[in-house]
């Protein structure tokens, strides 16, 4: 089941989506992405960045979103370390990592170029795989980030997570979640992937903005959102007019 998403104006129908995340899983397998490799993702907040983590889902391959404030030697150390076989990109951020890239790294690139990119590829139309997930890394601030890779669930094990997730983060039929964090932070992504394969309505925006978080939660009916402390404290300084 996948949800309906909503970025900058666009809302994508769960039919579109699916389309979309088959199309790049299609992609990926033509620069030779299989079950249980590895695709780095250095996206802004974007529907790139969920089309992107839907397809490594289908291919059973593990999503590793790397910090788009890192530089050449940061995102370089993940790239070896993860053992990468692509990465998905924001071309913005190329310049500042690309003295870091593996040599023969297979780049695919975003704004421009990703529906392009994305659209020349007819839907994956594969058998079903056990999706892998997130391999996140951690903060580094006793060494060198480390990888968290798991293991491929089973069946029993998966459905349980599921069920976990949707009690632990409030999922609902008929929810509208709002996620603004960076989705490269495993919170916030968690939050995303979680409300989009039960089939909710998740709304992206780029980056936190206090008056327009409050103005979205209005304009579109916002049931759920994920927020932090210091978001609620940001909005909460806001004058008594604009709240």
């Amino acid at each position: 089941m996948t949800a309906s998403l909503y970025f900058g104006g666009e809302e994508i129908a769960p039919a579109a989506l699916e389309q979309r995340a088959a199309r790049v899983a299609a992609g990926f397998e033509r620069l030779g992405i299989g079950d249980g490799d590895v695709v780095a993702l250095m996206f802004r907040n974007s529907p790139a960045f969920i089309e992107t983590m839907l397809a490594c889902r289908l291919l059973g391959a593990y999503y590793c979103p790397i910090n788009w404030h890192f530089k050449a030697d940061e995102a370089g150390f993940i790239l070896r370390d993860s053992g990468a076989k692509a990465l998905a990109v924001h071309a913005e951020f190329l310049p500042q990592i690309e003295a870091g890239l593996p040599k023969g790294l297979p780049i695919v690139t975003a704004e421009p170029g990703w529906s392009e990119w994305r659209d020349a590829h007819p839907a994956w139309r594969g058998a079903p795989r056990n999706p892998r997930g997130n391999m996140p890394y951690t903060s580094g601030t006793t060494g060198r980030p480390k990888g968290v890779r798991r293991m491929a669930p089973t069946d029993k094990e998966r459905a349980l997570a599921l069920e976990l997730y949707r009690m632990l983060l409030g999922l609902e039929p008929g929810m509208r979640a709002f996620v603004s964090a960076p989705l490269y932070h495993s919170a916030p992504n968690l939050y995303a992937v979680q409300a989009v394969i039960n089939g909710l309505l998740v709304m992206i925006e780029p980056k936190f903005d206090a008056e327009a978080t409050l103005a979205a939660i209005e304009r579109h009916r916002i049931t759920n959102a994920y927020l932090v402390p210091t978001m609620f404290v940001r909005m909460l300084r806001l004058p008594a007019e604009t709240r």
